[in-house]
């Protein structure tokens, strides 16, 4: 054969063998008597063989491989294959024969049911699953062991402790398993032939399975290669899609992040050039709405971030629900008005309890408030209503907007997926909003779906969350806000940033306020200006070169020179573990940056309440 001449396969291989003839002789078989016994035994097992023996029995054990390869060629299920196998093992070892093949689980530890069309459905269900070992039956040890298990008698083998009883039902007395073993010498599972009659196997019997299980070996190799290639090439796709999903990502969060940018660095220009009250007073407000904008953009990437990292800790309390959904209806009103959509709200009035985050639930909703807002055509109607169901709050939040494709509803709520691009882009997102409610919801034990009927036919998105069964809550404590600064009172602070344009802005910002302020960049220069300028409020960076953040508020808390200095830790981690590292390096207070001017004020506030207090 020439090196580049294919092989035969298999199917030919076996056509080259078979020849058009009928069965064996089967007759003289049914001669035989049923239940031989005593020396008589062996002769009449020995007769068998002989009378078996003959191109009739190997032309039909030819004919039955030669249609399970058809079977596997033509992809029919690898069940009816190897139920081929076994009607054809059963034929040709004729009455009183049941055949079985078991199919060894990938993890090597458990047998599946693959054929056994002459075993009860009860028993089939019984074996399919089973751990396999050196005792367990014979189909069990021979997949363990990897040679063929005999049992010449059930009734009396020790192996088959554990099933012998079903086996026994069904008037069957011996079973011998040969392993079927892969190219490599693996083992794929088992071939066995269960007998009505307390005997071992004929050489015809052993011949008979011999052949059949290399059989089965083919086509369960094949048929496991055929799936690794699928599994390979969905994970393939997968990963493709991933990796286009994310640089879709990566090329919406630049577009998003320089939306905001774009209209701060103009209202910067706005207020270098001009001296018009009114024109400094727009870019001021129109630089906050922007670093809104972009704060809520990273929130939402640290969030989801958190939680896929196991770091997001929920602040459970027993809260109202109707209480959270009315702040979220509040916060999402301006958004709403500006559509000029109609909001219809439906709450029950008896209270509805959970054991929640209430920030985190406001969020939720707050994100599909928003989502209906800004993907319904103006004039657009959103419904939010709330139910109870037995012992869950069911929420839903209903719209009349761009509706959502029937292809995207199984994916609305994967990373990264945005269901129109060109809208989202216009209205600005990330295209992890959903993501977030999702997980969001499910980490407090509930469940989100969203349904549509089409594009244009707008969207629900249902919400279940457990009910907290109990009394009622208690009314909220009222906290009055902290007093602002007094005019004209001044408080020595240093402002300890790498970054001069933080440290610089900061300090600018407080000294418009009436307070005195320094500056450092790094560890040591904080520590010497911490000594020489005496500040009664430090705002400490955590990121510093040299000395970090933390070492520094340890060498001021050793300082008896600095007794009495408050620290207040800046920094873009904002975690229970971020807080209670920063509490235990001696700081006073822990700021999430970007810095909230209000933030420092009323630290400042309470710094001054305090030194005032006798």
């Amino acid at each position: 054969m020439s090196i580049n001449q294919p092989p035969p396969s298999p199917i030919a291989s076996v056509d080259a063998t078979v020849s058009r003839t009928t069965w064996g002789d089967r007759a003289a078989q049914d001669e035989v008597p049923r239940k031989p016994s005593g020396a008589h035994e062996g002769k009449v097992m020995a007769s068998r063989h002989q009378e078996s023996a003959g191109p009739g029995r190997v032309e039909g054990i030819l004919e039955g491989q030669r249609q399970a390869l058809e079977l596997a060629m033509r992809e029919a299920p690898l069940g009816a294959v190897l139920q081929s196998l076994t009607r054809t093992a059963e034929k040709i070892a004729g009455e009183g024969v049941v055949a079985s093949i078991l199919l060894l689980d990938r993890d090597g530890l458990h047998v599946r049911h693959g054929a056994a069309p002459g075993l009860s459905d009860s028993y089939n269900r019984l074996v399919d699953g089973a751990a396999i070992g050196p005792a367990v039956g014979s189909c069990g040890t021979a997949a363990y062991t990897g040679q063929t298990a005999i049992a010449t008698d059930i009734e009396t083998d020790p192996r088959w402790a554990s099933f012998r009883g079903p086996v026994l039902e069904q008037g069957l007395r011996a079973c011998w398993s040969t392993p079927i073993l892969s190219s490599g010498g693996a083992v794929l599972g088992t071939f066995a032939l269960y007998c009505r009659e307390a005997r071992g196997p004929t050489p015809d019997d052993m011949d008979l399975v011999e052949r059949l299980t290399r059989t089965a070996a083919l086509v369960i190799e094949r048929h496991r290669e055929t799936e690794d290639r699928e599994q390979t090439e969905r994970a393939l796709r997968e990963l493709r899609e991933q990796d286009r999903r994310k640089d879709e990502f990566l090329a919406t969060l630049a577009h998003e992040l320089r939306n905001p940018l774009a209209p701060m660095r103009n209202a910067l220009e706005i207020l270098r050039l001009s001296t018009d009250p009114a024109a400094q007073d727009s870019a001021r407000h129109m630089t906050e709405r922007q670093l809104r904008q972009v704060v809520r953009l990273v929130d939402d990437l640290l969030d989801i971030s958190r939680i896929n990292t196991g770091k997001l800790e929920l602040r459970r309390e027993r809260v109202d629900l109707r209480a959270v959904l009315r702040s979220a209806v509040e916060t999402s009103r301006p958004l709403i008005d500006a559509g000029s959509h109609t909001l219809l709200v439906v709450l029950p009035d008896t209270p509805l309890h959970l054991d929640a985050d209430p920030t985190r639930i406001a969020q939720v909703i707050l994100n599909l408030l928003n989502n209906a807002a800004k993907y319904s055509e103006p004039g657009g109607r959103i419904t939010l209503t709330v139910t109870c169901a037995g012992a869950e709050a069911v929420i839903r939040v209903k719209d009349t907007g761009v509706g959502i494709a029937a292809d995207m509803l199984p994916r609305i709520f994967d990373m990264f997926t945005q269901v129109d691009r060109s809208l989202e882009k216009a209205q600005g997102g990330l295209g992890i909003g959903l993501t977030l409610v999702k997980r969001l919801v499910e980490m407090h034990d509930g469940a989100i779906s969203a349904a549509s009927e089409g594009p244009g036919k707008g969207s629900e998105f249902v919400i279940r969350l457990p009910l907290k069964d109990g009394a009622e809550i208690s009314p909220a404590t009222i906290r009055p806000a902290a007093p602002d600064a007094e005019q004209g009172s001044r408080l020595r602070v240093l402002v300890v940033d790498d970054n001069h344009d933080s440290a610089e802005s900061l300090a600018m910002l407080l000294e418009l306020t009436g307070h005195e302020v320094r500056t450092a960049h790094d560890g040591i220069e904080a520590l010497q200006a911490a000594e020489t300028f005496q500040p009664a409020l430090i705002l400490l960076d955590i990121g510093l070169p040299g000395l970090n953040g933390y070492e520094v508020a340890q060498r001021i808390r050793a300082n008896p020179a600095l007794t009495g200095v408050k620290l207040a830790a800046l920094t873009g981690w904002g975690q229970a573990e971020d807080r209670r590292r920063s509490r235990a390096s001696g700081f006073d207070y822990h700021l999430v940056k970007p810095t909230d001017p209000n933030a420092v004020e009323k630290i400042i506030a309470e710094i001054e309440a305090s030194a005032r207090t006798p």
